[in-house]
C-alpha cells in the first residue's frame, strides 16, 4: 500500500503527463495487436497455422514421369511441366527428378573402358580420347547438325521476306502493274511468323540434344579420372597434387561439356558469315 501511495503521488506530481503517455502507448499497441491477429488468421505470420493441407497433399508424392515421353512432349518439352509446378509449391527432392538410364555413371564408365580398350587396340601408337568418348555419337551429331542448319537458315528468311514485303509496298506506291497481291503479302507475313517458330523449336532441340551429349561425355571422363586416381601408386600420388586433380574433375571437364553447345559453330559460322555478306552485297547492288 505504501508503494502504491508513493507511485500515485509521483504521478500526480507530474500534472497529468502520465495520462498522456498512457494514452499514446495504448494507441500504438492496439492497432499492432489487431493487425497481428488479422495476419495470424490469414496464416502469414511465422508460427501461425500452415495453409490447408489439401493444397500440399496434391504435390506430396514424387513427380511421375512418362518414359519415354510422347512426340509432342519431346517437341514442346511439356513433360517437365509437373516438375516445374511441384517446384513452385514445395522444395524438390532427388526422388522428383527423372532418371535417365543412358546417363547412368556406372553404365557410362563400363562403356568408356570398353571403347578405350578398342581405341588402344586399333591405334596403339596414338590413341585418341575424343574418338573414344564420341563412340556411337555420329547419329546425334548428324541430327543436331541438321537442326542447326535449319535454325540458322530460318534466320535469313526473315530479312528476305521483309525485303519482299517492302518491295511490294513500294511497287504499289509507285503504281506498278505487276505488284504482288494482298494474298501474297499475307503469305509473306505467315511465312515470316512460321520461320520464327521453326527457328526456336529447332534451336531448342539442338541445344537440348547437345547438352545431353556433353553430360554423357563429362560423366565418362569424370568416372575415368576417379578410377585412375584410385589406381595410382603412392609414388604417383606424390607427383600429382590434390589441387590439380580437383581442377581436372571440376573445371576442365565442365568446360569440355560447354564446348558441345558451340560445336556446330566451328563449321557453321564461316558458312553463314559468307551468306550474310552475299545478301548484303545483293542488297547494296
Amino acid at each position: 500500500r505504501r508503494q502504491e501511495a508513493t507511485t500515485r503521488a509521483r504521478m500526480s506530481a507530474k500534472e497529468g503527463k502520465s495520462e498522456v503517455a498512457t494514452a499514446d502507448v495504448s494507441l500504438a499497441i492496439v492497432p499492432v495487436e489487431k493487425d497481428t491477429a488479422m495476419k495470424a488468421a490469414a496464416g502469414i505470420v511465422s508460427g501461425a497455422a500452415e495453409p490447408a493441407p489439401i493444397v500440399a497433399a496434391r504435390y506430396r508424392d514424387p513427380v511421375k514421369w512418362r518414359i519415354p515421353p510422347s512426340c509432342g512432349q519431346q517437341v514442346f518439352f511439356t513433360h517437365v511441366t509437373p516438375l516445374i509446378s511441384t517446384g513452385h509449391i514445395r522444395r524438390l527432392e532427388p526422388e522428383d527428378l527423372c532418371h535417365l538410364p543412358e546417363l547412368d555413371s556406372k553404365d557410362l564408365a563400363f562403356k568408356f573402358d570398353r571403347d578405350w580398350a578398342e581405341e588402344r587396340s586399333k591405334h596403339p601408337e596414338k590413341p585418341s580420347l575424343v574418338r573414344a568418348c564420341l563412340v556411337g555419337s555420329r547419329g546425334t551429331l548428324i541430327y543436331t547438325g541438321c537442326l542447326y542448319t535449319i535454325a540458322q537458315a530460318t534466320l535469313f528468311s526473315g530479312p528476305v521476306l521483309l525485303r519482299l514485303i517492302v518491295e511490294a509496298l513500294e511497287c504499289r506506291a509507285a503504281g506498278g502493274a505487276s505488284c504482288p497481291t494482298n494474298q501474297d503479302l499475307y503469305y509473306y507475313a505467315l511465312f515470316l511468323t512460321l520461320a520464327g517458330v521453326v527457328q526456336n523449336l529447332c534451336q531448342a532441340q539442338q541445344d537440348y540434344t547437345m547438352q545431353r551429349l556433353g553430360v554423357r561425355v563429362r560423366n565418362r571422363l569424370m568416372c575415368a579420372l576417379y578410377r585412375k586416381v584410385l589406381k595410382l601408386s603412392p609414388l604417383g600420388l606424390q607427383e600429382e597434387t590434390t589441387g590439380k586433380i580437383v581442377t581436372l574433375m571440376s573445371n576442365d571437364v565442365n568446360k569440355l561439356q560447354d564446348v558441345f553447345q558451340l560445336l556446330h559453330n566451328i563449321w557453321g559460322a564461316p558458312i553463314f558469315i559468307i551468306a550474310a555478306f552475299a545478301m548484303l552485297y545483293d542488297v547494296i547492288q
